[in-house]
């Protein structure tokens, strides 16, 4: 893979996880026949940027996927004023139950998917809820007009390159010991205006390509200038970006 489309890989990531909302399209029978169907799912990337949601037992989706598997997952900005001028993602793949009967990590999903939405641990109380990992086969990016990319799922998955353990430790030392850096930053990329030094930010969680960060209760995805190949490689990553 050339630098120029690996660098376009990385950009239709960053669209992607700076969004938290996508459409889940499903294929639903109708007498016979197959039909797309489509409805707003709330999503995270994995660390291997996988896409990772969490929908009911008796959700029409569920019920279509026990029956394929086959999915397509679209992310766009729902706020732009221009919407076909804006950046978009499709994922298309194959789509698996991550349970902790079927997965090792369901743990570290279920720890990631509440980190961003914290409210969902109340929806086990109320119906059965599975988390769902999508594995993407071929993505389609639309980074505006005339300028459209397509890539393999072998392309876009990566590997992680430093442990869970490692993410949560270096996930603690920035919060603890790196406010004003963070707080500079995101003055620095203009993330949020009249940022002030008192304001509440923190890193949520870390990839080898970028990271999470919350600042005043907004999140959002910044990429590294270039992905970490160890968990040593983080600390040089983060002050690349000033």
């Amino acid at each position: 893979m050339q630098e120029e489309d690996k660098d376009k890989v990385l950009l239709a990531k960053e669209v992607l996880r700076n969004r938290d909302v996508g459409v889940l399209s499903t294929l639903h029978g109708i007498e016979g026949e197959l039909f797309p169907y489509g409805s707003i799912c709330p999503f995270i990337s994995t660390s291997e940027s996988k896409v990772a949601i969490l929908i009911s037992g008796i959700a029409l989706h569920t019920k279509n996927i026990l029956e394929n598997d086959r999915v397509g997952f679209t992310v766009f900005d729902m706020e732009a004023k221009n919407k076909q001028a804006a950046s978009r993602v499709s994922l298309m793949g194959k789509v698996c139950k991550v349970g902790p009967k079927e997965r090792e990590d369901y743990k570290e999903i279920e720890e990631r998917y509440l980190t961003f939405f914290p409210e969902a641990k109340h929806y086990f109380k109320a119906h059965d809820f599975n988390f769902y990992e999508i594995s993407p086969d071929k993505i389609h990016f639309i980074e505006t007009f005339g300028k459209i990319f397509t890539f393999m799922g072998s392309d876009f998955i990566n590997e992680t390159t430093f442990s869970e353990r490692e993410e949560k430790e270096a996930v603690l030392h920035m919060n603890q010991d790196h406010k004003s850096f963070l707080i500079k930053l995101a003055s620095i990329l203009k993330i949020q205006s009249g940022i002030k030094e008192e304001d509440e930010v923190r890193v949520l969680r870390i990839n080898r390509e970028g990271f999470f960060l919350s600042l005043r209760g907004q999140i959002s995805y910044i990429s590294f200038k270039k992905s970490v190949n160890s968990f040593g490689e983080l600390r040089t990553a983060f002050k690349d970006l000033m």
